[in-house]
């Protein structure tokens, strides 16, 4: 037979992740590009995701995350008169992490 051979999942959910960093993408007023920092891969509790939370200050509701391993994205369709609040979590086997500050 074979040898089978198994890791541990992980325990835990990871650690908040860093904020994101916003950048403002030249002659546009409804568009950002935002850079996400790296997955955290070095320990059992480490990131297999994130995922880019935002809040304008139209609606206050956090949109739903959709997870990546992207290390850029782009928001696009922004309203030019809202205030935008970005946060981000950091998602593992064993769950999601609580936002970023």
């Amino acid at each position: 037979d074979p040898l089978r051979l198994a890791t541990r999942p992980p325990t835990r959910s990871p650690e908040p992740p860093d904020a994101p960093v916003a950048v403002v993408i030249p002659n546009s007023c409804t568009s950002l590009r935002v850079r996400l920092p790296a997955l955290r891969t070095g320990s059992c509790a480490g990131d297999t995701a994130l995922a880019l939370q935002v809040m304008s200050s139209m609606d206050s509701v956090w949109t739903t995350p959709q997870q990546t391993t992207a290390a850029e994205t782009v928001l696009e369709g922004l309203d030019a008169a809202a205030i935008y609040r970005l946060r981000l979590l950091a998602y593992n086997l064993a769950g999601a992490s609580l936002p970023s500050s």
